[in-house]
C-alpha cells in the first residue's frame, strides 16, 4: 500500500506541478550567507525551489475484516492485479477497472476524471490563449533575424565594411520584427482591457506570460525592443524566457493517477475496517475529501 501512495504523489507531482524555470534552467534554492555549495557538487532534486515534497509512507495498522464473500475476494483480487500493472508502468485497462471496481465506483472514477484537482489545471488547462498565438508567431520570426545577426562575424577577415553594413541592417530588420511584435502584443492586451475577448481574458493573459506585462515607459517591467526585454509566452523554449515553466497536465498521466486513488480506496474498504465510516451517501465533493483524507492515513511528513 506503501508504494500505491507514493505512485500517487509521484504522478500528482509530474502531472500537476508547474516548473519554475529562468532561461530554461530550474532554480537553486538559496543558501545562508555562510553556506555555498562546493565545487564539483552535483545538484539533487531537493536543491531546487521546486523540489517535490517528500513524505515517509507507514503501513496502515487497521484491523482485517473478518470474513469476505466470494465476490469481494474476486474484486479483491482483481484489484490487486490492476494496482501490480501500474507499479510495474503498464497500462491499467478499462477492462480492469470494470473488474475491480463497482458501478458506483466505477461513476466516481469517471467523475474524477473530469474534476479539477489543482489550481494549474484552472490555469493552463484550456491552453494557451488565441490571442496569443500571433504575438508568437510575430515574435518568432523576429528572434530568426536577431539569431542571424548573432551569427555574424565580429571580426570578418575579408570585405570588413561590407560585412559591417549588413549586420546592421541584419539588426534594423530584427528590431523592426520586434517592435511589430510589441505592437501587436499592446493591441491584445488593449483589447482585452477593453473585455473584447470576454471577461477574465486580460487576467489569463497575464498567467500565460513569463513576466509582468507593463506598456509604461516608467514601469521597472517596460517592455523593449531586444530578445532580453520582451515578453514571453510560458511553455516557449528560448533561452530569453523567464519563467517559461508550464504543467505537464497528461490525460493518460491523470487517469492513471484517479484510477490508482480509486483503487486504493476500493481495497482499503473492502480488506479493513476502517476508522472513518463511509456514509450511505455522500455528495461528490464529499468523496473526493473521502478519498483524500485516506491517501493522508498513509503517509506522514518527514
Amino acid at each position: 500500500m506503501t508504494r500505491i501512495a507514493k505512485r500517487i504523489d509521484d504522478l500528482h507531482y509530474q502531472n500537476f506541478h508547474v516548473p519554475v524555470l529562468q532561461h530554461q534552467e530550474r532554480v537553486l534554492r538559496e543558501m545562508g550567507c555562510n553556506q555555498q555549495y562546493q565545487v564539483g557538487h552535483v545538484h539533487a532534486d531537493a536543491d531546487y525551489v521546486d523540489a517535490q515534497e517528500r513524505y515517509t509512507y507507514t503501513t496502515p495498522t487497521w484491523p482485517l475484516r473478518a470474513e469476505l464473500t466470494a465476490q469481494q475476494v474476486q474484486q479483491l483480487q482483481a484489484i490487486n492485479s490492476a494496482v501490480r500493472a501500474a507499479l510495474q508502468h503498464r497500462t491499467i485497462t478499462l477492462s480492469q477497472l470494470r473488474r475491480a471496481l463497482t458501478p458506483q465506483q466505477l461513476q466516481e472514477f469517471a467523475a474524477s476524471l473530469a474534476d479539477v484537482h489543482e489550481p494549474s489545471e484552472i490555469m493552463y488547462g484550456g491552453g494557451m490563449p488565441e490571442p496569443l498565438r500571433d504575438y508568437n508567431a510575430a515574435l518568432r520570426a523576429a528572434d530568426f533575424a536577431w539569431s542571424r545577426f548573432e551569427a555574424q562575424p565580429t571580426t570578418p577577415r575579408h570585405n570588413a565594411l561590407s560585412v559591417k553594413k549588413a549586420g546592421a541592417s541584419m539588426e534594423d530588420r530584427a528590431i523592426s520584427l520586434y517592435e511589430h511584435a510589441i505592437e501587436r502584443l499592446a493591441d491584445i492586451f488593449t483589447s482585452a482591457q477593453r473585455g473584447d475577448y470576454g471577461a477574465g481574458m486580460y487576467g489569463e493573459l497575464q498567467t500565460w506570460m513569463d513576466r509582468t506585462v507593463e506598456f509604461d515607459s516608467l514601469m521597472p517591467n517596460a517592455v523593449d525592443t531586444n530578445p532580453y526585454a520582451m515578453p514571453r509566452v510560458r511553455g516557449s523554449k528560448s533561452r530569453y524566457a523567464q519563467d517559461s515553466g508550464l504543467p505537464k497536465l497528461s490525460k493518460r498521466i491523470k487517469r492513471e493517477y484517479c484510477a490508482l486513488i480509486s483503487l486504493l480506496v476500493a481495497g482499503c474498504e473492502l480488506a479493513f475496517v476502517l476508522p472513518v465510516q463511509k456514509p450511505q451517501a455522500m455528495t461528490h465533493q464529499e468523496q473526493q475529501q473521502q478519498r483524500d483524507k485516506l491517501r493522508m492515513l498513509l503517509r506522514k511528513l518527514k
